[in-house]
């Protein structure tokens, strides 16, 4: 995961939501799960439903393992 990008779309993510939803008692769990999120959609884990922002993200299998 490029820590830049997947930060980049948290930020934007959570500025853009409004209301309750976008107010967290816990700002480091949301920034966990949303990792841990963000990690099971690249490696093609089917039980992670969320993911907002991950398409666009370069997730070229030549930087896998690098």
């Amino acid at each position: 995961l490029d820590p830049d990008k997947v930060f980049d779309c948290f930020r934007d993510y959570w500025i853009a939501k409004a209301g309750k939803d976008g107010t967290k008692t816990d700002w480091f769990a949301t920034w966990r799960n949303w990792v841990r999120k963000t990690e099971a959609r690249r490696t093609g884990s089917k039980t992670i439903s969320e993911g907002f922002c991950l398409k666009n993200i370069n997730h070229s299998t030549s930087n896998i393992g690098t």
